[in-house]
């Protein structure tokens, strides 16, 4: 899909602010907060995240699941289910993806 402008705009000038409202958050109030958007200028995918001590990463595509829509053709069989991961992007995205949260975390 090609962006507007005005959409690019939106995610440079939101995107940083929801980012440290993000953690700030999760930081506030010690709870798990997560945020990830796709950022056209730059084809990437953006995220910020606080994990409290002691506490584990959630799994995040049982968390995901039901909010993404997945149109199932009706030859399919209906033992298709709603998921979509980490694994369903294409490989070059998950290579950029998982460099990018090696450089983060260093």
């Amino acid at each position: 899909m090609a962006h507007t402008k005005a959409q690019k705009d939106k995610v440079r000038k939101s995107g940083l602010s929801l980012q440290n409202k993000t953690k700030d958050l999760g930081r506030y109030c010690d709870v798990f907060s997560a945020l990830a958007y796709w950022n056209p200028t730059h084809e990437r995918m953006e995220t910020a995240m606080h994990v409290p001590r002691g506490q584990r990463v959630p799994d995040l595509n049982r968390i995901v699941r039901p909010h993404v829509p997945v149109t199932v053709p009706s030859s399919v069989s209906s033992s298709v289910t709603n998921s979509r991961s980490f694994d369903d992007l294409p490989r070059a995205r998950r290579d950029r993806a998982t460099a990018e949260r090696h450089d983060r975390a260093a």
